[in-house]
Order: structure tokens, then sequence, then C-alpha cells
């Protein structure tokens, strides 16, 4: 689904998934928890890897961490905000068991306790259930030393009653519960065994919750070869409980099922895994979402699960109608690349007349004046596009083996929510991947488009180009950052990229490091590779807080990295000449002919300092640089024996990119050189990398012109760029 639109290059995304099943992509996510909190619905599912052969049956489950997604509007699109625990995190684990299984998160009194299972370490038998806490529902959680006592199974769930009592329940060898002690350390009292008095069959994965008076126990159930979903109720949180029914049916090649159950803005839902994104091995799964009803009297309809899913798409996202809610006879749907199952699928229609229907596309106010396609068709062929009904746009297809993408301008759009029909008027077939409207018929030159992506950094070693880039997983709703951590992309010829994925989050760093992952640049000295990064800082004993600089360290461009010296190495305490605490940010690091690296910074005003050779400690005093209209954002660099710093200035609101230059980098005078580049399209930022590579000058920057872009949710681009005879930056667009 997810492809370059220049370059016409799929990439798996890593960060943001939309209103389809699954609801999340670019990583298996399994057993997945629904919570409410504050208004938001988050979900804490367990995080499934690659097993070293899939086709390998006694590879059985790979699970090492756990990440936390949140939803955003109406269920429209979710946002993963990062690992918030791994199994090297918890004293008590087995290291290497990959056992980190299904979890389960609560607030109470203000703080979120995570109950996940785990195999103990030493010659303890079995699984147990441990406890870590946080002051936010994401972000790094803290595991305590020792597992709840006298509980021993899996996949926790608690209940917590209207009189603030706390119910643990459990599975492993049967379901099992008991009250929770207020401590969250041991149980009260003897555990209760429920599955004695259900039907016959393997159960596990209880999820307990309270619907209009009535306790609800729902569990993944064998009755015969695969698990389905089963309930049964009571009236005391500890049963007795009756059998009433299945809530859904197995799934067609997955062994497994489990669940949750939620209310949000006053809907239920059922959150459950299937194996869509790895058809040919079910221990790799992926997590989708349908409403769920209950009867008058309590009992809940069955759900039969859809491609579809629940919650209103954007109409500026990827609307994907190979998820379609409904479609004509013969209509299908396939893997876009069966080498790479995240890349999606695309709709196949395979004759004249055919159709598929999206349901729930919201246009707002409708300011919007084009749809793009990404389609292929082997004749020429065209596309009827229509809103509750009422055509809205015909798209033409020429032929090609290739994908395309096909921009149509639109002259009237509906407002409000309103569904799609996609009709073929072509007698060979046609294969969409997506479609998407946008407030003008310009190309977007956004490089990676399955992601959001900031802040672009290039590195080039050994004949490749690594781009580190930040990571907005903001809301389309959001009025200020929120950047979960950094990812790697790198390319051979500035065509054909490959995504890395995630290879570093503000976790690395903790206990001191935490929170928004602002601009970094990795640099390489000696074979290893440092990764200097923005970041917030816990408050402890060396920060009030505030922002600051640390530094990762790996042996590889793509990681894995690692916390470079344990400590930050800029705090916003060495730094008082502006009195904000998000001057410390942006760190650019360049090494000089002679050796001497150096390290610029800053928000507000431009600082700098030596760096020793060990790339991880200062070489002398912070100096403030005069620099004109200097707002953020650095990158310095050398060409031709002339420093060159580019900066996001002033100029005329929003940012432009501005440059100085010098020949010598330690008297302080810079020369200032004027503008590069002005205003970035729908983004009030910009940010500025320059590398040279295959002969050629690239110059990076971001903007918001992807679906649902904005000065939150930004897209990195690259131009190329030349030089002048007096050394002039020139940048083409």
């Amino acid at each position: 689904m997810k492809k370059f639109l220049i370059l016409a290059l799929a990439l798996a995304t890593t960060g943001v998934a939309f209103a389809q099943n699954p609801v999340i992509s670019g990583q298996y996510s399994a057993d997945p928890t629904a919570k409410v909190f504050d208004g938001k619905l988050y979900l804490y599912p367990s995080h499934d890897i690659k097993a070293i052969n899939e086709l390998d049956t006694n590879a059985w489950f790979r699970m090492e961490d756990y990440h936390v997604f949140m939803a955003e509007g109406n269920l429209e699109s979710w946002s993963d905000m990062g690992v918030i625990l791994a199994d090297k995190d918890v004293p008590w684990v087995k290291q290497g068991s990959y056992s980190m299984w299904a979890p389960d998160c609560i607030k109470r009194d203000g703080k979120y306790y995570f109950f996940f299972p785990a195999q103990p370490d030493g010659n303890r038998r079995g699984f147990g259930i441990g406890v870590a806490e946080n002051t936010r529902p994401y972000g790094h959680f803290t595991p305590r030393k020792e597992p709840i006592k006298g509980v021993f199974g899996i996949d926790p769930c608690v209940l917590t009653d209207d009189d603030g009592k706390m119910y643990l329940f459990w599975g492993g060898g049967g379901l099992v519960g008991a009250e929770l002690d207020q401590s969250m350390d041991s149980i009260i009292g003897r555990p209760v065994r429920f599955d004695m008095t259900l039907p016959q069959g393997f159960k596990e994965g209880p999820f307990a919750f309270k619907h209009n008076g009535k306790y609800y126990l729902t569990f993944p159930w064998v009755k015969e070869k695969t698990e389905k979903l089963a309930y049964a109720m009571s009236d005391r949180p500890l049963g007795p409980y009756e059998f009433k029914g299945v809530i859904m049916d197995e799934t067609p090649g997955c062994w497994t099922n489990h669940h949750s159950i939620v209310e949000y803005n006053n809907q239920w839902y059922l959150f459950y895994h299937n194996n869509a994104y790895s058809p040919h091995f079910d221990k790799n799964r992926s997590t989708c979402v349908d409403s769920l009803f209950f009867n008058p009297d309590g009992t809940i309809q069955q759900v039969k699960p859809t491609l579809r899913g629940v919650g209103i798409t954007n109409a500026r996202q990827h609307i994907q109608f190979d998820r379609f809610s409904s479609a004509s006879e013969g209509v299908n749907y396939d893997f876009l690349n069966r080498k790479d199952y995240f890349e999606g699928w695309k709709l196949i229609l395979p004759s004249k007349g055919s159709w598929a229907k999206y349901n729930r596309v919201d246009f707002g106010k409708a300011e919007l004046k084009a749809v793009r396609a990404y389609v292929k068709a082997a004749q020429k062929s065209s596309l009827v596009l229509a809103a509750n009904g009422v055509k809205i746009a015909t798209i033409k297809v020429k032929p090609s083996d290739e994908w395309q993408e096909v921009i149509t301008p639109v002259k009237s759009l509906p407002t409000g929510v309103v569904d799609l029909t996609l009709t073929s008027e072509s007698k060979d077939t046609v294969e969409v991947d997506w479609i998407t409207f946008t407030p003008d018929a310009r190309p977007s030159g956004a490089l990676i488009t399955s992601t959001f992506t900031a802040d672009p950094a290039p590195l080039v070693h050994d004949g490749t180009l690594y781009l580190y880039t930040g990571h907005d997983v903001a809301s389309t709703h959001a009025t200020n950052y929120v950047m979960a951590d950094w990812q790697v992309f790198s390319t051979k010829d500035m065509k054909h990229w490959t995504n890395h994925g995630v290879c570093l989050s503000p976790d690395v760093f903790a206990p001191w490091g935490c929170r928004d992952a602002y601009a970094a640049q990795c640099v390489e000295r000696n074979g290893k590779f440092y990764w200097y990064v923005s970041m917030g800082h816990v408050a402890d004993e060396n920060s009030k807080g505030g922002m600051c600089i640390g530094v990762a360290v790996s042996d590889s461009p793509t990681g894995p990295f690692r916390d470079a010296i344990g400590k930050a190495l800029i705090t916003n305490e060495m730094t008082t000449d502006k009195p904000h605490s998000w001057d410390d940010i942006d760190p650019t690091v360049f090494i000089d002919d002679d050796g001497q690296a150096y390290l610029v910074w800053g928000n507000a005003s431009c600082k700098i300092v030596k760096l020793k050779d060990n790339m991880v400690e200062l070489d002398g005093d912070i100096r403030v640089l005069d620099i004109p209209h200097f707002i953020e954002g650095p990158w310095i660099y050398k060409r031709n024996g002339l420093y060159y710093l580019v900066y996001a200035g002033v100029g005329s609101k929003p940012e432009m990119i501005e440059y100085c230059t010098t020949t010598d980098i330690n008297s302080g005078k810079w020369e200032y050189r004027g503008i590069i580049k002005g205003n970035s399209t729908n983004c009030f930022t910009t940010h500025p990398g320059i590398a040279d590579f295959k002969g050629k000058s690239w110059f990076f920057t971001h903007d918001g012109t992807l679906p649902t872009g904005g000065s939150y949710r930004r897209s990195v681009t690259a131009h190329k760029m030349h030089y002048k005879a007096d050394g002039t930056i020139v940048v083409e667009d």
C-alpha cells in the first residue's frame, strides 16, 4: 500500500497505521489490550518478531519487548509511541527467553501499572507475572525487581471494580483469578479456578470487564482445532461464571486469537489478532478491531471480522480500497509484494462494472482540489469515483506494467463523512493500491511516504548514503510535536531506498533520557558511528529537566546503538545565555581535516564546542556564535577550505534556510551569505542536511506535503544543489 510517490519504491511503515484492518502495520502486534485513559484510547499489544526460520514450527513465539500505540480522533489512525518495556530491563526475567507475552495496563491514583508475563531466571519454572510503573501511559516503564508473589501463569488481566478493589485474572493451566493486594505485589487468598465449570477445551488469555452491573469473563477457547473467542457472565468478579457463547469464530490459518473489549466514545470494540501480514507463519500476528454490540439482556452479539475495521478515515490519508466495506462479485485483493507482506495489499477490479465501496471517509470542509490514485492497468482504463452515489471524478489510467500515480483535479467535493465507491469502466483488470485527496494537483516531493519523517541528517559511508531522520507521530489535531524515536533509511543511487526502521529511541538512554526525539546527526570516526541526539532529560541530580544532547554509539551505521556515556553530553544547565529549557537541541557534528571535532547546536542561539578524540567528551568551553537570524537546526561542514554553517533562520516567518561561511572556524567571525531555500510547503519549520554523493551535491529538508501532513507531521525531501565560483549555494527546486 505504501510507496514512494516519485521514486516508486515501497517502504514498510514503522510509525503510523490507519483505520483499516490490521490497524498496526510495519511490525507484528499480538494479544492487544485496549484501554481508555483520560479520554484517549491506548493499545498495549505484545510484539512478535521474526524467527530465524519462519517455516520452523519449533521456533514458537519470539517476543522481547512491548510498544504502546495511541489512537487519533475517531480511530482514524494509530501512532506508535515507542517501546515501553523490554526483557533486558527486567531484573527477574530470563534473558534470551523471548517470553514477553500478552500484557495489560491500568491507571490507579494518577500512575500507570503495566502487567506482563515472562519466564523467570534461575531455577524458577513456568511463567511469572510482573508489574512496571510510569507516570504516563507511554514512555519507559520501570519494572519491579520481582514478579507478583503466588502467581504462576501467563496473560494477566486486571479488573478494577467500582469499590476500588482489583482482581487479577491469568491463564496457563486453566483460567484463574484472585483479588490483588493494593500493593500489587501479591494476591489475597487462594486463587479461584474458573474453567472447571465451563465447556471443555483448552482456554487461556482471560479478559474481564464490567458492563451494566454484570461481570464478563472472556477467553480464547479451543473447541475443535484452533482458538475462537468465548465468554461467560457472573454477578460477582470471582464468579461463579455461566458460559454464554462465542464472540468470534476461529481465524483460518491462525491457531491463536487473543483479545480485549473496551468502550470508547459510546461504542464498544473488540480488539483481536490474526496472521494477515504473515500468511504462512501464525506466530507472527497482527492486531485488528471491529465493533461489538450487546443484546438487551447483556449477552454479546457474535462479531464477524472485517477488512475495513472501524474508525473514520480522513480523506487526506491513503484510502486503501483493498480493505473494502463491500464489493461486487469477482472483486478481490492480493499482496503487493509476497517478499514483503508489510507493503500491504492491492484491490483487483476484474472487469467493467466491478466495484468496491469504502465507507466512513471524512472530507471535513472539503478544502481539497485533487484526487491522487496509485494504480496499474495493462490496457487504457478509467475508474469512476463516487461519493454517496454521486460521481465526483473519472480517473484515467494509462497502460503500464508499472505502478503510476494519477492526479485528477476535482471541482466539487462533498463535505463531512461519506461513503466512497470505485467502479471500473474497463473490460480488463485494473489494480488499485490507494487513493487520497489533496489541496492541489502537484505531486508531493516526499522521499518517504510510509511514515512521517523530519530533521534529515545524511551520512555517506562505503558508497551508501544513510539518512537519519526524526519520526513525527503527532495526531492530525496536534498543536505541538510528538516525536517517538529516530529512523534510518539508505540508498546507493538516490532512487531506491531501504527502510531500516526505528534504530534508536529515548528509551535507550533510560533512566536519564526521555520523550521528544528531536533532531539528530550521526557521524563516523575510527570505524564507529556516533549518533548525537536531542531529547528530554529526566529531572534528577544531574539536571532539572529540559532538553539535552546525548550520544549513542554503534559498530554499524544502522545499529544496534547503545548509550555511549551513560549520561547527557549537554544539559540545559550547561548553557545559560537563553532562559528557555529547549535551547539545547539540534546537534550537528563536523570533523576537520586536522582531526578536530566540533559540536554545534542550539535554539535561538547557536553554540559551538570542541570534542575530544573519543567523541564523547567536551574539549574546552562552550561558545555562543553571533549568527544572523539564527533560530535552530544548524548543519556544519567544509568545502574547498570554506566552512559552511547552514541553519533554519527567521527569514520571513515561517522558517527559511539561511547560511554563513568563514575561513577560520575558531575565529567566531562568520559572513552572512543569504537565504538558500524559502518556506517549506505546509510546514512552519525547516531543517537542513547536506551531502555530496555519487558526484552530486544534495540538499535535504522537510515539508508537510504528505496526505494529512503539516507542521507536526513532516516529510523529508531531497533537492539537487550546486555551488557558484565564489562558494554561493544554489538549491534547485
